[in-house]
């Protein structure tokens, strides 16, 4: 048990109290809950013009799987795809991307992606055979729960 003190504890009773949920909140997402299950197949860009993923998320995909040649290997070493994601989802080994194209291969369900080229910013490449594995979806930057403006916040005295 820890007693953060008198004016804390008064703090966090008017918190309690006043706390209202913010717009949008009874329609949000995390990402977290998005990639739960795995397996699930990501929609096109246009079948997300009738049915839109929550504005907070975006779909990554792992920097891993841009070389043609590790894709095409990736694929015939893992015939089955895996059931959970793969480490390293950090900002600079992931960048946005848009789903063209869904199609099926044999066990899985594979993708044709765009994404901004590394090297020219303003042109979009495309690459096709992407696995599962190379895409989860994303919080978008401040947009988790760690910055709703009316989140408790209070110091604590020692």
């Amino acid at each position: 048990f820890l007693d953060y003190g008198d004016e804390w504890e008064a703090a966090w009773q008017k918190h309690v109290r006043e706390w209202k949920p913010v717009e949008g909140a009874d329609t949000y997402v995390s990402a977290f809950e998005m990639n739960q299950p795995f397996d699930q197949v990501f929609r096109t860009e246009s079948e997300q013009q009738e049915l839109p993923y929550p504005s907070n998320l975006m779909i990554k995909f792992h920097h891993y799987f841009y070389n043609n040649a590790f894709r095409r290997l990736w694929l015939k070493r893992h015939p089955i795809p895996f059931p959970e994601p793969m480490e390293g989802w950090q900002k600079e080994y992931s960048v946005e991307c848009k789903i063209t194209h869904r199609y099926q291969q044999e066990r899985r369900t594979l993708y044709t992606i765009l994404l901004q080229s590394e090297e020219f910013p303003d042109k979009w490449v495309s690459l096709e055979d992407v696995p599962r594995e190379a895409l989860i979806f994303q919080d978008r930057p401040y947009t988790t729960d760690m910055f709703l403006e009316n989140a408790f916040r209070h110091d604590l005295r020692i």
